[in-house]
């Protein structure tokens, strides 16, 4: 739960921090290049000249932001089905600690009734013994 939680507190933060417009980071490669690519083959962000005449000549690429909004759609859903299982855990969780209270219930219903029948074998057995 908390651990749900954590990640929830560290993406809204960090989708606070997507909104303020960060300065574009530069390729190492091309010093005044702004990074605006994504390498899909490696994984990687890049700039257009390293698409162009670079490392990524042959690679397949995808506009950064497109695949920045792709990531983060798959980001929302993944944490959505985890806030789901959360509940859904947390009500489960609920489920056995009634089905634990109740069956330590019965168990104490039940061994009330059997020391009552114990007593009352008892006062059976010792009317028994005085009619001998």
């Amino acid at each position: 739960n908390l651990l749900v939680e954590n990640i929830i507190d560290i993406y809204k933060q960090d989708s606070l921090r997507s909104t303020a417009k960060p300065e574009q980071p530069t390729c190492e490669e091309h010093d005044e290049e702004k990074i605006n690519i994504y390498c899909i083959s490696c994984e990687t962000p890049t700039c257009s000249l390293c698409k162009v005449f670079g490392v990524h000549k042959d690679c397949e690429v995808s506009p950064l932001l497109t695949v920045y909004k792709q990531q983060k759609c798959k980001l929302d859903d993944g944490i959505g089905a985890l806030v789901a299982a959360n509940d859904a855990i947390e009500a489960f969780i609920t489920h056995l600690e009634e089905i634990s209270k109740n069956i330590e219930d019965n168990c104490r219903g039940q061994k009330q009734a059997l020391y009552e029948q114990f007593d009352s074998l008892f006062v059976v057995l010792e009317n028994k013994k005085q009619e001998m």
